[in-house]
């Protein structure tokens, strides 16, 4: 597992947690109790870097809603490649690389910010 994907697992479980009240889209209001268990049973990130994430995540969406959008459905929804691939009518494969595609984008998110998760600075 890349180390984006780890600290992205984290602060998912995190948010599932719904630590700060993070924002859930429109379509999931009244929802977020539906969260599968599994996405909130595992290890979590520290409150600071839970912050740090949600605030990368939340400029993510500014800049470009369908990456902030695939984290947010796999890392915090927990869907997997298949059922991802059906919502957006393509395949799984394809679904994997725009997963990679938006963690790619993410992954810059905190070292613009002057802040990486889990350095402590």
């Amino acid at each position: 597992m890349r180390d984006i994907q780890q600290v992205l697992a984290r602060w998912g479980a995190w948010a599932a947690n719904n630590h700060e009240n993070v924002y859930w889209r429109p379509i999931a209001a009244g929802f977020s109790e539906l969260v599968p268990s599994k996405i909130k049973s595992r290890e979590q990130c520290i409150d600071d870097d839970g912050l740090i994430i949600s605030r990368c995540i939340a400029s993510l969406n500014k800049k470009n809603l369908n990456a902030h959008n695939l984290l947010f459905d796999y890392y915090i929804f927990g869907k997997k490649f298949m059922k991802l691939a059906s919502e957006h009518g393509c395949s799984d494969c394809y679904i994997g690389r725009k997963l990679q595609n938006a963690e790619g984008i993410f992954e810059g998110y905190p070292y613009g910010l002057g802040r990486q998760p889990g350095n402590g600075s």
